[in-house]
């Protein structure tokens, strides 16, 4: 687990000090995911299921819970352009 994070350290240290053009971009992020994958998949079959292991999980599911919560936050915006609207009974619905 920990040499998959230095790995994914040293990737992205050596990135950010490279610089990213469009041209290299579509394969940088295919070795964040591909990184971030492992990672995970690591993590679940070599740590015991205990404490810790919870503790990772949960905090992988609470930053999923921010993620949405932020895409239907802009979402509903979209839903009520004006501020005037808060409280109306579409706001509602």
């Amino acid at each position: 687990m920990w040499e998959q994070v230095n790995r994914f350290y040293l990737m992205m240290r050596a990135a950010a000090s490279n610089g990213l053009s469009s041209r290299n971009l579509h394969a940088f992020l295919a070795d964040v995911k591909a990184n971030s994958h492992l990672f995970l998949g690591i993590t679940d079959a070599t740590m015991s299921h205990g404490e810790g292991w919870h503790f990772a999980r949960l905090g992988r599911l609470l930053e999923r819970a921010d993620k949405t919560s932020r895409i239907l936050d802009v979402k509903y915006f979209m839903l009520l352009p004006t501020v005037a609207e808060v409280g109306t009974p579409f706001d509602i619905i």
